[in-house]
């Protein structure tokens, strides 16, 4: 039982070393150590019954140099090349970058409900209505369209502590996407776009020109 009474670190460090050996799998977790670390002390109980001391560290220590890992030297850690175990004494090192920097990209979808809000105020300010269901499921399509050719791009950099390799900071900036003012001009440039826009622009041209010739006109005999 004493692999469970270990510092988390000593059973990872543990891990890795028979990882190293070739006795775990480079997938292997704790369970698996476990496993191992009971097997090893059953061999060493065999040499003590024959009065012969032997360490379970020993026999995992054979089983370190017939992989040609020389006793004072260092090798990477197959399960994560950040880090290096030294298999006489165990110890695990980080030696990764101090920074690290991850890029995601993903599409942001506008949801129905604001789509449609967007849609329904252009179309009452542009053109004085509702827009219809066609109209509606053009423009979903086109906002759609948009976003999926701008995806959002989002840049983090991680700091890690020089020993351990814990992540001890981290900042992340985004570029790309379809903000509110995008989605707006969008709608505006789909309404604008047609003939019917045009007409209203014309009619409300010439209407304005006729009210002000009739109530814009100077006082005659005053």
């Amino acid at each position: 039982m004493e692999f469970y009474e270990w510092e988390a670190r000593t059973r990872r460090d543990f891990i890795a070393q028979g990882k190293l050996s070739g006795l775990l799998a480079p997938d292997s977790g704790e369970m698996e150590g476990a496993r191992l670390w009971e097997q090893l002390v059953g061999q060493a109980a065999f040499y003590g019954a024959r009065d012969r001391k032997v360490t379970p560290w020993d026999i995992l220590s054979g089983y370190v140099r017939q992989s040609g890992t020389a006793e004072t030297g260092w090798r990477k850690d197959p399960s994560n090349p950040d880090f290096e175990v030294n298999m006489v004494t165990g110890e695990r090192r980080y030696i990764g970058p101090k920074f690290k920097t991850t890029t995601d990209t993903a599409v942001n979808l506008t949801d129905p409900a604001t789509a449609k809000a967007v849609a329904v105020a252009t179309f009452q300010q542009l053109m004085g209505r509702d827009p219809g269901a066609g109209e509606l499921t053009a423009w979903a399509s086109a906002l759609q369209a948009a976003e999926q050719s701008a995806p959002v791009t989002r840049t983090t950099t991680t700091e890690h502590d020089p020993i351990t390799g814990e992540i001890i900071g981290s900042d992340s900036t985004t570029s790309g996407g379809v903000d509110a003012a995008g989605r707006q001009y969008l709608a505006e440039e789909r309404v604008k776009g047609t003939q019917e826009y045009a007409d209203v622009q014309a009619a409300t041209t010439y209407a304005n020109a006729l009210e002000n010739a009739v109530f814009g006109a100077p006082q005659l005999g005053a």
